[in-house]
């Protein structure tokens, strides 16, 4: 193995730390007067708040839960004589969350250009966020052949049927993991269709450079060239059951993901939180990473709360709590740049 093979595991602080304007999960109903919202689904939000003490805090990880929870019959809602639809309040949820996320990658951050710079192609990058920062830098920093369109060529190896070729392993070249999808993959709506499982790049990467998706509309994604359907965008959203297994391509990388955090050996975590709803990422971390017999790691945390951080994967993995507890730590991507240039 690789002495020198690094994971990055990639969460919504790493966008946020990016641009500022890009809000962290917790923070996603705060300041929604640029929103469109009707007045009926204000409040539904506004009922909905009343669990989170208000609006602004209300957790869209939780939420999501709670509509899962519900529309699975197991009871009905009603706050102030009104019922809460959990079809209608998750489409709510996540028409927010969408809109809060419409940034593209034009903007400069020094630190963020020497990481991608400092970057190597034998490490992987697994990231949870649906923006395109990450390919953004890597179409101007790296050559053609670098870790997102390493993505783009395993996502092509799989078939209708699910069937694809995992690289070998350790692998000679790092890979970019889109988990959860991504704001410009888009897939017919109907499963019945081949399209279903076929993923359309709403925009190349040169189109992407300065993008705002606020002033992108995907025209010619808007029905599905086989069957007319409309389309809509691949995203696994937060909540206690992701059904990866619907979308074939993504679970592909969900089985790279395991292996490649197997042959690590530094983890570097960059604004992910390891919340404990999060069930099926909680299971990739642990069947890949805590198994006691395996060879040391190094670990890095870089985030604001890497000490809560450290604590939560302490608890997701016991059998790594020496290595967790003396691993380094920095606020942010700026002063881990500072040092490893020091």
């Amino acid at each position: 193995m690789d002495e020198e093979r690094t994971v990055y595991i990639i969460g919504a602080g790493f966008s946020h730390g990016y641009d500022e304007e890009i809000p962290l999960t917790n923070r996603l109903f705060q300041n929604l007067e640029d929103v469109y919202l009707s007045e009926e689904d204000m409040n539904l939000l506004v009922e909905m708040g009343r669990a989170f003490n208000s609006v602004e805090e209300i957790d869209i990880e939780e939420a999501l839960a709670y509509c899962d929870i519900w529309q699975a019959g197991l009871f009905n809602v009603h706050l102030d004589d009104v019922e809460l639809n959990p079809i209608k309040l998750s489409e709510i949820l996540k028409r927010v969350l969408l809109d809060r996320l419409k940034h593209g990658c034009g903007k400069q951050n020094d630190a963020y250009i020497k990481w991608i710079k400092h970057l190597n192609q034998r490490d992987s990058i697994i990231t949870f966020n649906y923006d395109w920062i990450l390919e953004g830098l890597l179409k101007i920093y790296h050559e053609e052949d670098n870790h997102y369109t390493r993505l783009l060529q395993q996502l092509k190896m799989v078939d209708g049927l699910g069937y694809g070729k995992q690289p070998g392993f350790p692998i000679e070249n790092g890979l970019l993991l889109k988990l959860h999808g991504s704001l410009n993959w888009w897939i017919c709506s109907d499963r019945r269709c081949p399209n279903h499982q076929n993923i359309d790049i709403g925009l190349d990467i040169d189109e992407m450079m300065g993008q705002d998706l606020k002033a992108y509309e995907p025209e010619p994604f808007d029905i599905c060239n086989n069957c007319s359907s409309k389309t809509e965008q691949l995203l696994i959203y937060p909540g206690i059951i992701k059904r990866y297994d619907q979308y074939l391509k993504i679970a592909h990388l969900w089985s790279i993901a395991n292996t490649v955090l197997l042959y690590s050996k530094r983890i570097i975590v960059i604004g992910y939180s390891f919340r404990q709803q999060d069930f099926a990422t909680s299971l990739l971390f642990r069947q890949s990473l805590g198994m006691y017999y395996q060879e040391k790691r190094e670990w890095t945390i870089i985030d604001p709360d890497s000490t809560d951080i450290k604590d939560r994967l302490v608890k997701l993995l016991p059998s790594r709590e020496n290595e967790i507890k003396n691993c380094d730590t920095y606020e942010n991507l700026e002063k881990y740049m500072q040092d490893r240039s020091e």
